[in-house]
């Protein structure tokens, strides 16, 4: 009995890991199949499946793409619809921007300032907002300018041009951390208005600052007045300008006529010189000839 408890007990022990054995098999076998069915059926039918869920893809993202584009837009669409004034521009002296002008020719060199943390909307990286300049007839409304690819569209609109003859126009903002925050406006180079042809600019007074836009449209300015006279003798435009508050005649000190007053001074102080010089030479010439003659 003991030796056929032995054969039992040998024969369970090659019974169970076998009979695992194959049920792990088996198991495996049912995985490879469950995963190799969708294969095989993707083989059969995968380019077209593969092409709808491509389309389909492709459709979900241009749609989130779309709705997001929406809600940017409503919301700057809604902020442009409202400009506002947000302060004052200033022109200074672009070598010096602590002096502020008062007048100047057209090739006097400038810049323009805006208050400490002047910022649009937004930035122009994450939210497409754009720095714009003008100048445009002091009857129009700033707000109201719509901004083509050099500057305001409109008649006797003009965007500022730098030293170099370059628009300032749809300028970027410094960057920020993220949409929906303020971007600020970087400083401006050196300007002039020696890029304008004479007559360009008529008589009168104008608006010039500085505007935020979105997608062209205005939202936020900047501006200060400026009175432009044509000037015959000015070079190369042809123009002086000053602020209002400034006297009428200040700009005569840029045109060659204002060197009149001084060649006046100056000739006057060499006649004089000239008489006094004559008259010490004619006083010794006379006490020479007395002397001469015996005369004390």
């Amino acid at each position: 009995s003991s030796a056929a408890a032995a054969r039992v007990a040998k024969l369970t022990a090659w019974t169970v890991p076998t009979v695992g054995e194959l049920t792990a098999s088996t198991a495996r076998t049912v995985a490879e199949l469950t995963a190799w069915t969708p294969a095989m059926v993707e083989v059969v039918s995968g380019p077209m499946r593969a092409l709808r869920r491509r389309r389909l893809v492709a459709l979900a993202a241009l749609t989130i793409i779309g709705i997001t584009w929406l809600l940017v837009v409503r919301d700057q669409v809604a902020t442009a619809a409202n400009p506002t004034r947000a302060g004052d521009a200033v022109l200074i002296d672009a070598g010096d921007h602590t002096r502020q002008l008062a007048h100047g020719a057209s090739a006097t060199k400038f810049s323009v300032s805006l208050p400490s943390g002047a910022a649009c909307p937004g930035d122009s990286a994450h939210d497409q907002w754009r720095v714009q300049t003008f100048i445009v007839p002091a009857a129009d409304d700033p707000g109201t300018l719509h901004y083509g690819p050099d500057g305001p569209d409109g008649l006797d609109q003009y965007a500022l041009y730098d030293e170099h003859t370059g628009a300032l126009a749809h300028v970027l903002t410094q960057p920020n951390s993220g949409p929906g925050q303020p971007g600020i406006v970087a400083e401006l180079p050196s300007m002039s208005f020696a890029v304008f042809s004479p007559k360009a600019l008529p008589d009168g007074v104008y608006r010039i600052g500085i505007a935020c836009t979105s997608f062209r449209v205005t939202a936020t300015y900047w501006d200060t007045q400026l009175v432009v006279t044509n000037s015959p003798d000015d070079r190369p435009a042809q123009l002086v300008w000053r602020l209002p508050s400034a006297l009428v005649d200040v700009n005569d000190a840029h045109g060659p006529s204002s060197a009149w007053p001084m060649v006046a001074v100056g000739a006057l102080a060499a006649l004089v010189a000239l008489l006094a010089v004559g008259g010490v030479l004619f006083y010794r010439k006379h006490r020479s000839l007395t002397t001469s003659k015996g005369f004390p």
